[in-house]
């Protein structure tokens, strides 16, 4: 019974998770991404792995971020 209803939070915790890391990919400047094409693989590896590129983006983010304001 509890299955029913952890199942179905987990999903929807996990689709706006991955909602918002796309969201904010595609708010990205172009000065972030450090390539060329780097906000087109992006989007494809949102769509061909969508349970990993979420995490692997966030940590990209932080580590990004991190060079930045040390700079």
């Amino acid at each position: 019974m509890t299955t029913f209803i952890i199942l179905p939070l987990l999903i929807l915790a996990w689709a706006i998770f991955w909602v918002c890391q796309f969201v904010l990919l595609m708010a990205q400047q172009d000065d972030i991404l450090p390539g060329r094409h780097d906000k087109v693989l992006w989007f494809i590896a949102f769509l061909l792995c969508p349970l990993l590129t979420p995490f692997a983006f966030l940590l990209f983010r932080k580590v990004r971020l991190g060079e930045r304001t040390a700079n």
